[in-house]
């Protein structure tokens, strides 16, 4: 089972990029996504999470369920820090959609 580390610096290097044109198209400081691909983070503010997927093409549920995380399992209050609503692929999404989304789709890997 990978880390979301892992599957977020695997799906970077497919696209050719390097850690600072990633973060670059991601919006985020270099030294924050060095720290998230190599899990020196205990918790990753999701709209970081956010912000990588999208700039790297990457499917979210793919990210989550491939370090077979479930919300109901993190403090999801902790990585949305109070939103309740989250901008994915400039799409509006509500959280709770959103959890259960993800909580769905795990269990139906998880299953295969």
């Amino acid at each position: 089972m990978k880390t979301i580390g892992q599957t977020i610096k695997t799906a970077r290097l497919k696209k050719g990029l390097n850690i600072v044109e990633a973060a670059e198209r991601a919006g985020i400081n270099r030294m924050a996504l060095t720290r998230i691909e190599n899990e020196q983070v205990a918790i990753i503010d999701l709209s970081y999470i956010e912000k990588i997927v999208n700039a790297l093409g990457m499917d979210p549920f793919i990210v989550f369920s491939s370090a077979n995380i479930k919300f109901d399992q993190i403090s999801i209050e902790n990585l949305i820090k109070g939103s309740r609503k989250l901008t994915f692929r400039g799409k509006e999404v509500d959280i709770d959609k959103f959890i259960q989304l993800m909580n769905d789709h795990i269990d139906a890997v998880s299953n295969e």
